[in-house]
């Protein structure tokens, strides 16, 4: 939520009154500072770099002003990069005492090197596995688990219904709809492999899985007046 919404706003998506006066420098600073900040907090945000790159390379608006885009994301990913060196570079350092690189990769990748990280699954349970988790953050952990036949039937009608949502947002807003799909698209891919049954994993899903949501209830109500409108 600290990231998205002022890059949103940087992009045109959405206009917060907070950020109206801001020059395109002062929010790419910002942006900057809140990046570094959420890898800071938790590194599976490091996750939003390739989020940068592909929804900058898809956006329409880059072939209008190619130069200021790729101003925008050099700016972001090189000073939150810089930030973010120096934040773990004293991490592992000074407070692990790790002096060697291999020692430091160590400290990175010890979840998935212990085995948190797996792709030796079958993908139909697997994804009723990861289905399992964000049911269980929708409606609470005890809601996590349930009878596996009666969880895929869920899983099944649930991708359905997402599948109409991303249709319907792509239509009535495509820059947003396709920006808030390669985020849900990264962190999928990701937490589909580390402990999908896990309901806390899904919670990065929220605000653009919301924004999602909104952009398809606000087009079939377009549909809807354009439909009885025309009736009339």
């Amino acid at each position: 939520l600290l990231f998205l919404l002022p890059y949103f706003h940087l992009w045109g998506d959405v206009r917060l009154p907070a950020f109206e006066g801001l020059s395109r420098t002062t929010l790419r600073i910002m942006l900057s500072a809140t990046l570094a900040l959420v890898m800071m907090v938790h590194m599976q945000a490091v996750l939003l770099v390739p989020f940068l790159v592909l929804d900058t390379l898809l956006r329409r608006e880059v072939s209008r002003n190619p130069r200021e885009a790729l101003l925008d994301l050099l700016w972001v990913l090189s000073l939150a990069g810089l930030l973010t060196f120096l934040f773990y570079g004293y991490v592992v350092v000074h407070i692990n005492g790790i002096s060697t690189f291999s020692g430091a990769m160590d400290w990175f990748l010890s979840y998935h090197r212990e085995g948190f990280f797996r792709t030796d699954y079958a993908w139909g349970e697997q994804l009723v596995q990861a289905y399992s988790g964000f049911r269980g953050y929708l409606l609470g952990r005890d809601f996590a688990t349930g009878a596996a036949p009666l969880l895929a039937f869920e899983c099944g009608l649930a991708l359905a219904i997402a599948a109409w949502i991303v249709r319907s947002g792509i239509k009535h807003r495509p820059g947003l709809a396709v920006a808030c799909l390669i985020y849900l698209a990264l962190y999928a891919a990701y937490f589909f492999n580390y402990q999908p049954w896990d309901p806390e994993a899904w919670a990065v899903a929220a605000i653009p899985g919301l924004v999602l949501l909104g952009l398809a209830v606000f087009e079939a109500a377009h549909f809807a007046c354009c439909e009885f409108s025309a009736q009339r």
